[in-house]
Parts: C-alpha cells; structure tokens; sequence
C-alpha cells in the first residue's frame, strides 16, 4: 500500500480540485459543497438562494403590483376612434433589477493526520469487506466525509455572515470582525426601508407580534400561512415557557416542545440572531436587545458564487493538515414593503411589550 500521506495528498488535491496543488473546485464538487452548507444552516436552506458563475450581475425580481383584470364588457381605453393611447392604463410586470458584488471569504481550518488516517483506515478495510479484494486506496465516499466536515464548519459562519454581516465595522483584530465587515448582512439591509415596530427595550408578547402583523400592508396577508416569524434562540425559549406555563392546549403543546405558531404563522428559531445589541435611549445605553423579522422566507437572497478555490497543505512540525478555501457570497432582500422588523426587544426584561 502506497504511504499514507502520500495518498492523503492524492486525495485532498487532485481528487477534489482537479490539480495536483488543490485550486479550483470540480463543478460536482460545487454543488455538493453548496448543497451541504445549506443543508447544515438553520436560515440560509429557508430562503431564495441563487447559484451565479460571475461575481457581479444584476438579479431580476418580478412584482406586478398594480390592477390587470377590468369587466370585459366594458369597453377598454384607447379602442374607440379619437382616443388616446392607453399609456396610463398599460400595465406591465415590473422587472426590477437588484445588483449584487460577491465578496470574497476565506476559510481556514486544520485536520489532523490521525483523525485522516483513521478514516481512510476505515474505508479501506470496509471496502475490502464489500468486494473481498486486498484493502486498497480510499473510494469517493472518504472525500465525502471530508468534503462534509469543512462544509459543516463554513455553513456557520456563511449564515453568521448573512445575518449580522456589517461593512461598517473598523476593527480587524479577530477572525470574526474580519468576516462581518466583508458584507452587510440582512440585519443591515432592512435597517431602513422597511416597516418597524419599536418594542421600547420590552419583551416579546402577543400584542408585539400582533402590531408587527397589523403594520404589513394588506396585500401580503392573502399568503398569510406563507409568512414566518424569525427571532433569535433566547427569544423562541422565553415565548415557549411562557406559553407551557398556561393551563391551555396550547401550553400543553409548548411543553412537549411542539412548533410555536403566534396568530397562525409559524416561529422560526435562528440561533444566529443576535441577542447582543446595543442602543442608546438617550440617558443609558441598553444592552441584550434583538429583534424579530416577519417575512416571506424567499425574500431573503442568499447569493453564492459557483467558483470555489480549495486547498490542502501538510505541516509536518505540526503533524496537521492546513484547509484555506475561498468561496464568494452576496446578501438582498427582495422586497422590503413585505418586511416587518420589530426593533429594540429585550429578552431579559421583565416587562412585556404592551403591559
């Protein structure tokens, strides 16, 4: 058998990329890894993701927003002899152009040559065992698992990204400030144009998700049951004791950790939300604050870039396998009159909002 860290290499490079030094993700590669960032979110497998080959472009969005029916046995405008053109009663579908700028985020991560070998080991053998040949190099599943591992590790901080992403930010002194100040995130995109309510540093209650539900323009309400709730883990737990501590079905539900659904629209627990944020109210600062979002899951875009540079390099003196890769992401909101944004809730408050 060939030695191990040769085969390692074998397959950490070439089998991966395509090149003997690692590089460009094969197109299967590609998908798959997309695929399984998604698959291990809490968010992003919820919302519109698009899959783009170049790293600027403009995103088509369709709303027809205005009347297109009219009694057919009235006579329509601009028909009759000596009339104007219709223009003002022309009504054509609204394509929308949103422009998106991937930006490029670096990931890095090591595996030790144990933890590799034992797997490879693994296959091996159970390779052997399936076709009763001699124990040979590793199948395509090894890589998988591989492929799994890292994915599992990006899909995080993608999502973390998508949320609380902030280009504002100055500081570069860790990892993390490094990958929020890439991007702004969606907490940062519906920070304006969107509907609010202004929780007052209370917390969560049914009358705030009630004032939340009534600020969304009616037109939205006819998919009702396709609206969904997002707020952070702190958040969903305090509204679900809550609701166990009733003498209700409904408590009795909550209890056995059954799905949340205030007013009929499910609530989704994000554990990236942030619970952390700060606000001045002009005599202190308040501090643990979050917010909610009511939404269509879909109005959130997740873009990634079909590209994906990965690369794997052995560092003897530590006995580990270095992983940089390097993928590109952009985040939208399609439509933010279809927003609801309840600001300033305080999970730790001991006052409801509306009480």
């Amino acid at each position: 058998m060939r030695d191990a860290r040769e085969i390692l290499k074998t397959i950490l490079t070439t089998n991966m990329t395509g090149g003997s030094q690692g590089g460009l993700m094969l197109p299967e590669q590609t998908n798959k890894f997309i695929d399984l960032t998604l698959e291990y979110s809490s968010m992003l497998k919820m919302v519109r993701v698009e899959r783009k080959t170049n790293a600027r472009g403009e995103l088509d969005t369709l709303n027809v927003g205005d009347v297109v029916s009219e009694g057919a046995t009235e006579e329509p405008v601009g028909n009759a002899v000596g009339d104007s053109p219709p223009t003002d009663e022309e009504v054509k579908p609204d394509f929308a152009k949103l422009d998106y700028t991937m930006k490029k985020i670096r990931s890095l991560f090591d595996m030790s040559t144990e933890s590799l070998l034992d797997n490879i080991e693994a296959e091996q053998t159970l390779q052997a065992q399936a076709d009763g040949s001699v124990a040979g190099e590793p199948t395509g599943s090894f890589r998988d698992t591989i492929m799994q591992a890292y994915a599992k590790r990006i899909s995080s901080d993608l999502e973390l990204l998508a949320i609380k992403g902030d280009s504002t930010i100055v500081s570069t002194a860790t990892k993390l400030l490094r990958l929020l100040k890439s991007n702004d995130g969606w907490d940062v995109i519906t920070s304006t144009g969107c509907h609010y309510v202004d929780a007052g540093y209370k917390n969560v209650s049914i009358k705030l998700f009630g004032d939340m539900l009534a600020s969304l323009p009616a037109p939205y309400l006819k998919a009702i049951k396709d609206l969904r709730w997002f707020v952070g883990p702190r958040l969903y737990i305090k509204w679900m004791t809550d609701l166990a501590a009733r003498l209700t079905v409904a408590g009795d539900q909550a209890l056995l950790g059954n799905p949340a659904a205030p007013l009929g629209i499910p609530l989704v627990m994000v554990p990236l939300i942030p619970e952390d944020k700060t606000d001045d109210d002009g005599t202190v600062t308040q501090t643990g604050l979050t917010f909610i979002w009511l939404t269509f899951p879909e109005n959130f875009i997740f873009l990634q870039r079909r590209y994906i540079e990965t690369y794997w390099e052995f560092r003897p003196r530590r006995d580990k396998w270095e992983n940089t890769t390097y993928s590109e992401t952009d985040m939208m909101v399609e439509n933010k009159d279809a927003i609801v944004k309840a600001t300033n809730v305080k999970v730790d408050s001991s006052s409801a909002y509306g009480a």
